[in-house]
């Protein structure tokens, strides 16, 4: 598994797109500090993670 970081910026929600072993790993908070996510006001329906 890569261990870098990232910052996205208006990105496509990708969340359905990881393996449910990820997916899991995602909502533990494991991914937290590694991806910084910039979106507009109006679209932060699914930016929960």
């Amino acid at each position: 598994m890569n261990s870098r970081n990232a910052v996205t910026f208006a990105a496509a929600d990708v969340f359905d797109l990881l393996s449910k072993e990820d997916q899991e790993r995602a909502l533990n908070g494991e991914f937290k500090d590694n991806i910084i996510s910039y979106t507009y006001p109006d679209e932060n329906r699914w930016n929960f993670l």
